[in-house]
């Protein structure tokens, strides 16, 4: 391979299909250890009653909101680790404005419970994310689903999983309920432009 970036680009698709998308995923049964050893985040099965994706569009936007949202602060967190290794990062103080970058976020408050939230603009954010993610998954199916078999195959090298290795007990494969909060919060976003790819 000539691409002097090559091994470093395998990295980040094995962690971001390996470790972040799962987190986006939910429940760890929509793509836990079980599922993305063996399937794609695109292959579809049937999820409460419904045949789908095994990470569908809209929770993987939001995975990147998320990522989007905390960038800074976990950037500021990382550095001050690397700089003093032996200190705990500073909690947040009202009173002290450089304890504030450790949890400034980009659209969610720092509030907790009742009351927090995230800001109005957060919601084009999420469609705009999801537009780019459908985009990705229409061209790769145009090609075969090349870059998500590629990343299956990752995922498989990293755990020394073959595609007859007996799978792990307690790993999960069936869907968990979804709870009426997250029904709640998922209706806010008209999602139906984003039917799976």
């Amino acid at each position: 391979m000539d691409d002097p970036t090559y091994e470093r680009k395998k990295e980040l698709l094995q962690w971001y299909s390996d470790v972040w998308l799962p987190v986006a995923a939910g429940p760890v049964a929509y793509y836990g250890h079980n599922v993305r050893c063996y399937q794609t985040a695109t292959d579809r099965r049937v999820i409460h009653g419904k045949e789908q994706a095994n990470v569908n569009v809209i929770s993987e936007a939001y995975g990147w909101i998320n990522f989007e949202n905390y960038r800074e602060a976990w950037l500021e967190v990382f550095k001050f680790k690397k700089e003093n290794p032996e200190k705990k990062v500073p909690q947040k103080r009202k009173d002290d404005p450089s304890t504030h970058k450790f949890t400034k976020t980009k659209w969610s408050d720092q509030r907790i419970g009742q009351g927090s939230g995230w800001d109005a603009s957060v919601s084009e954010a999420l469609l705009n994310h999801a537009r780019n993610i459908k985009e990705i998954r229409e061209e790769d199916k145009s090609r075969g689903w090349k870059i998500y078999k590629i990343a299956k195959d990752l995922v498989r090298e990293k755990h020394n999983v073959t595609k007859d290795s007996p799978k792990k007990r307690g790993s999960g494969d069936a869907p968990r309920k979804v709870t009426p909060l997250r029904q709640k919060r998922w209706k806010a976003v008209d999602a139906s432009k984003f039917e799976e790819v």
